[in-house]
């Protein structure tokens, strides 16, 4: 099967202006070139993408891209643009990064979404008038879409955008927009796997916000709306039938009865109308349609101010008759081939009819975009009275998954541990909660202080203090539910937590099983607080803020660099704060999963790690296909890892370590799978250990 087409997902119209069925087929085949030219299509191409970054370094982790391109498989590469949250580019981009959107077959990956960069100017616009009833005629102008901020085109949150598109989000669309959403006249076209360019849908895919023709109607023709026509003398569709004896709406005021027919649909005031009920005739009251025409057309907010006496009335038909227009009917003929019933109307301006169902979109989207916002707002109250110094230094260096399943609409998380770099020598005192009583309750918060809340409240307490002088060094995470099904575990999260002190101690909270998750402060830094994601109930990523110590004389500015050591989930134990470790590598045919949900094991050659120990090391072994690793020392004890199916067929290969033998280097053949390991050892005979069809 073929690669799949992505939809905006703010309009639901592709990214592509390739008319396929117009280059192979008829005159009658795709969009009508007399309607849409090359050049109209061209605002489709410019693709952008909104996701969040777990390993950005700033506590805020959304990002916005530059501009790019879609390709098969929800495939978007994108330049970087200027936020610096994006993900840094593989070095086969060639400076873009390549972005998999919507879903891609790792459910722990987090949501992107993609949007055409004139839609979004579009949401923007919708998301102020929300907010203030108005748009100014430059909002947003000399503004970028993409920048260091939170905030971008000057006032859209790009945290609180993206945790609406995650609610507007359902996970089993890998190639839809938001499923949640009504695109109206996109509807169907929105739910196919492939876009096609369908003749009698070019209003859907003209530019909602400019255009030649939009620009046209605006500076030109609209100048001329209702001076040409006078109210009508003879009743119309809006205008009262027979009056109705004892009608209830007969003694209430004019202005009231006008200020609750404002509010009605076209359809709805219609039919009142109709009803008789309306005792006056309304299609002569030219401030009401004045009124209703701003109210019902706000979208139209480059519409001129139209001075002098006008009908507003036929000023408001125009508008609804141009920006109402649908998709033309349609007849099969004697060669199963679809027609156009009628001939169009050239008068219609496409780009009005869309600006209108994109509009309508767009309010769906606010309306959770105002829930979000008022959501992050309550949150944000607490780091409010922390000092903004604090605020602005604390980063972000770590941020992995601690819990299963992660939720599509997961909530992003943080607080401080402190309000100001002098209560850093203070005492801290933290309460966790956890979500039962059993030994394998998940962490669902944390409250510093008590006060600043990360997480929810409720379930099993246990509460510690550090004392004064002290400070935490790092976290130790005790994670329940590991396992190579992680993906599909749903019980996986924190048990427990042992925080590590800079003097030395340390003090443990919850169960102390399971398998282990360093969380470390840098050298140079000091803890400030925590940040993460609540989904399902649940901690489901968990990191620690951290900022340089303000005590610090260096002037040298502390590592940000994350060790490949506390990269992964360690089963059962952690690996010795002094190793080191290379890179992870994986073939190309392993299958998507998360190494933060699948625990990691380690092989020493020496017992505790340090060279002093390498002389302990009696062998290596292995079975034929390299999926079961062992090491063995003077003291008869070894370890082993992987799978036991094969014991039988383990080869050991013996090393002397007490006459000198040391292992100096190990390389690895990687391809689709792991082809062969190769040991090279210190020995007077250079000798080596080849496994499997080690060539390189």
């Amino acid at each position: 099967m073929g690669g799949w087409d992505v939809n905006c997902a703010i309009c639901g119209a592709g990214f592509s202006v390739y008319d396929s069925f117009a280059e192979d087929g008829g005159e009658e085949d795709g969009y009508d070139r007399e309607l849409l030219g090359g050049g109209d299509l061209e605002w489709l191409e410019k693709a952008r993408v909104i996701g969040f970054n777990p390993e950005a370094f700033s506590v805020r982790k959304c990002f916005i891209t530059g501009k790019g391109n879609a390709h098969d498989y929800g495939r978007i590469e994108c330049s970087l643009g200027d936020d610096h949250n994006v993900p840094q580019p593989s070095p086969t981009h060639h400076g873009k990064v390549g972005l998999t959107v919507y879903s891609n077959y790792d459910p722990n990956e987090p949501l992107a979404v993609p949007f055409h960069e004139d839609c979004f100017v579009l949401l923007s616009k919708a998301i102020y008038y929300s907010l203030h009833g108005n748009i100014p005629p430059n909002l947003g102008k000399g503004e970028k879409i993409t920048g260091e901020g939170d905030e971008v085109l000057g006032f859209v949150s790009k945290d609180v955008l993206y945790a609406a598109m995650k609610k507007l989000y359902v996970t089993d669309s890998y190639d839809h927009c938001l499923s949640e959403v009504d695109y109206a006249e996109l509807n169907v076209t929105t739910r196919e796997q492939y876009w096609g360019c369908i003749r009698g849908e070019e209003a859907w895919v003209s530019n909602p916000l400019t255009s030649e023709q939009l620009t046209y109607f605006f500076s030109h023709t609209a100048q001329t709306l209702g001076l040409n026509s006078s109210p009508p003398t003879t009743r119309s569709s809006t205008t009262t039938c027979n009056p109705i004896p004892h009608n209830p709406f007969s003694n209430l005021p004019k202005e009231l009865i006008s200020e609750i027919l404002l509010y009605l649909p076209l359809s709805s005031l219609k039919s009142f109308a109709l009803s008789g009920l309306i005792p006056f005739r309304l299609e002569h009251n030219l401030a009401f349609w004045r009124r209703k025409t701003n109210l019902d057309f706000a979208f139209l907010y480059d519409l001129p101010n139209l001075e002098g006496e006008r009908n507003w009335l036929a000023v408001y038909q125009e508008l609804h008759r141009q920006c109402h227009t649908t998709t033309p009917e349609k007849y099969t003929d004697d060669e199963g081939e679809e027609r156009i019933v009628r001939e169009r109307d050239q008068s219609l301006v496409l780009g009005l009819a869309n600006r209108r169902r994109v509009w309508g979109i767009c309010e769906q989207i606010v309306s959770v975009y105002l829930e979000c916002l008022k959501s992050l707002m309550d949150d944000d109250g607490d780091e409010e009275k922390v000092d903004v110094e604090v605020v602005e230094k604390s980063l972000s260096l770590q941020l992995p998954i601690v819990g299963n399943p992660l939720s599509s609409d997961g909530k992003s998380i943080s607080t401080f541990f402190i309000s100001s770099w002098a209560e850093l020598s203070k005492e801290l005192v933290l309460a966790f909660f956890f979500e039962g009583r059993s030994k394998e309750a998940r962490l669902r918060g944390v409250e510093a202080q008590g006060k600043r809340l990360f997480g929810e409240l409720g379930g099993r307490i246990a509460e510690v203090a550090v004392e004064d002088g002290a400070r935490i060094d790092g976290l130790v995470l005790s994670i329940v539910g590991g396992s190579e099904n992680a993906l599909k575990d749903a019980t996986m999260g924190i048990a427990g937590i042992e925080l590590m002190l800079d003097n030395g101690t340390s003090l443990k909270v919850g169960e102390q099983t399971g398998d282990k998750r360093l969380l470390k402060v840098n050298g140079g830094m000091v803890a400030t607080g925590l940040i993460g994601e609540l989904g399902n109930g649940i901690i489901t990523r968990l990191g620690l803020l951290q900022a340089p110590d303000p005590r610090s004389t260096s002037f040298i500015p502390p590592s940000k660099a994350v060790s490949p050591t506390l990269k992964p989930l360690w089963h059962t134990s952690l690996p010795p704060q002094h190793i080191h470790a290379s890179p992870y590598q994986t073939g190309y045919w392993t299958p998507s999963r998360s190494y933060d949900t699948t625990p990691m094991s380690f092989i020493l050659f020496s017992p505790d790690g340090t060279y002093d120990q390498l002389s302990s090391l009696r062998g290596i072994e292995s079975d034929p296909n390299m999926r079961c690793w062992g090491v063995s020392y003077n003291i008869e004890e070894g370890k082993r890892t992987g799978p036991r199916d094969k014991m039988d067929e383990v080869k050991m290969f013996k090393v002397d370590g007490e006459e000198g033998e040391r292992v100096v280097k190990v390389e690895v053949g990687m391809n689709s799978l792991v082809q062969g390991i190769k040991v090279l050892f210190l020995t007077p005979s250079h000798s080596q250990l080849n496994l499997s069809s080690f060539s390189k």
